[in-house]
């Protein structure tokens, strides 16, 4: 079976909206606490119920539905693959609310 994109064109769209949507919520919890939150399990159950299923890492064969989040003092970043090919990252930033790839 060939592998194709049409899938992570979707997913990508989803993942967009929804870090874009709970944006609010790592900025709450940066006011509470003073950082954002070590790990997506930090949000529940007090800010969110659940982690969205689109923005966990599956850990499935497919390297190209993982995706990671990383919060580094003043930044928060998601990043995970678009397309499939060698260099097709993209990077969510939550404090600046930019979104950037580079294929």
């Amino acid at each position: 079976a060939k592998v194709s994109n049409r899938g992570l064109y979707e997913l990508t769209a989803k993942r967009k909206a929804t870090m874009q949507e709970l944006r609010p919520v790592f900025i709450q919890y940066r006011q509470d606490k003073g950082t954002y939150p070590p790990t997506l399990a930090d949000l529940v159950p007090e800010y969110i119920s659940e982690i969205p299923s689109e923005l966990v890492n599956d850990g499935s064969d497919d390297p190209y539905r993982k995706i990671s989040y990383e919060a580094q003092g003043e930044e928060a970043v998601f990043s995970f693959r678009t397309v499939r090919g060698p260099d097709s990252w993209a990077v969510y930033n939550i404090h600046k609310d930019s979104f950037w790839h580079d294929s």
